[in-house]
């Protein structure tokens, strides 16, 4: 999945309104029904994994708020994926909750991507465009309410398509041996307590590049991770980020608790007694206090977040004596 998110465009700079990345799942099963309707979701029920990236121009869904959303599935083979992009079950109406009628949706050709199937459809008001093309084994699927669907639709289909070229799956049977680290940044996060606790996108690595598609505001991470030098990231119940040099991740941990109090209103900063660097930002979301600590230890940066803010103090501890002995080579 990662090495997937290192060719997903970032929509930001398709349509610099979607500001905000709203979520982030395994592209199947349910989160495709959710996001693409019943009759997608027929289609790809071949797809064992994916990834799927929900934008917003808000941090929270809204009446008057737009959204585009994209996943890159896949699929068994190239077969699979041209036929799940051509069944009927993606033209055909979506099963409706019991209380409403159907609602039909409209062929629409996209110029520039006439291998695309793609529609149009108009639900309490609102209009959007879907899309699915197969690109080999991978499925591209786009859904977006913008003003102006059809035309930014196609350019995210054909950046995604470029973006794919020289890209090869890994086979079926070695996705098992593929490395779960990257020169050892993995191995410094602070462990799931259980191994229900991880995820697909939690438990791992990540590029500096296919980061961007997982973090809340990706424009301002990239600014911010390029600006520290940054190139690999581990993920585990911590995040990890591994910059150029001491002073790139001096310059990361600022602007990580900037930008948490950029986002949180009445937020509070302290520090962690015995942990030189520590910062840690209390902030109110949802009417819960979550907890946002991170500490800078020669070349890494070390980040934690709870809804107990104690236990965000006490975990950037942890993670500062990880990384006091991390080689900084």
């Amino acid at each position: 999945m990662q090495r997937m998110f290192t060719t997903m465009p970032v929509v930001t700079d398709i349509v610099p309104s979607m500001t905000y990345i709203r979520a982030v799942h395994n592209a199947a099963g349910e989160s495709v029904a959710d996001a693409f309707g019943s009759g997608v979701a027929a289609a790809t029920k071949a797809s064992k994994f994916g990834n799927f990236v929900a934008y917003g121009d808000s941090a929270e869904a809204g009446a008057s708020s737009h959204e585009f959303i994209v996943a890159l599935m896949r699929m068994p083979s190239a077969e699979e994926a041209t036929a799940a992009a051509t069944a009927p079950s993606v033209l055909a109406a979506d099963t409706p909750p019991s209380d409403q009628s159907p609602t039909p949706k409209t062929p629409l050709p996209l110029a520039g991507q006439p291998s695309a199937t793609a529609y149009s459809k108009t639900t309490n008001g609102k209009t959007s465009v879907t899309a699915l093309l197969p690109a080999g084994r991978l499925l591209i699927a786009v859904r977006t309410s913008i003003d102006d669907g059809p035309s930014v639709t196609t350019r995210f289909l054909t950046e995604q398509v470029a973006a794919l070229r020289g890209f090869t799956p890994t086979p079926d049977d070695r996705l098992g041996s593929l490395p779960t680290d990257s020169d050892g940044v993995r191995s410094l996060t602070l462990a799931h307590p259980t191994p229900a606790d991880g995820t697909l996108f939690t438990d791992g690595w990540a590029t500096a590049r296919g980061l961007l598609n997982q973090v809340e505001r990706p424009a301002r991470t990239r600014t911010d991770v390029a600006d520290a030098g940054v190139d690999v990231v581990g993920l585990g119940a911590s995040n990890v980020y591994r910059a150029r040099d001491a002073a790139g991740a001096t310059l990361l941990a600022g602007r990580l608790v900037a930008a948490y109090r950029q986002d949180s209103a009445g937020s509070s900063v302290s520090t962690v007694d015995g942990v030189p660097g520590a910062t840690c930002v209390t902030a109110t979301k949802d009417r819960s206090a979550q907890g946002h600590c991170v500490v800078p230890v020669g070349r890494y940066v070390g980040e934690y977040t709870s809804r107990q803010p104690a236990k965000s103090a006490q975990a950037i501890a942890a993670q500062y004596l990880i990384l006091r002995s991390a080689p900084q080579r």
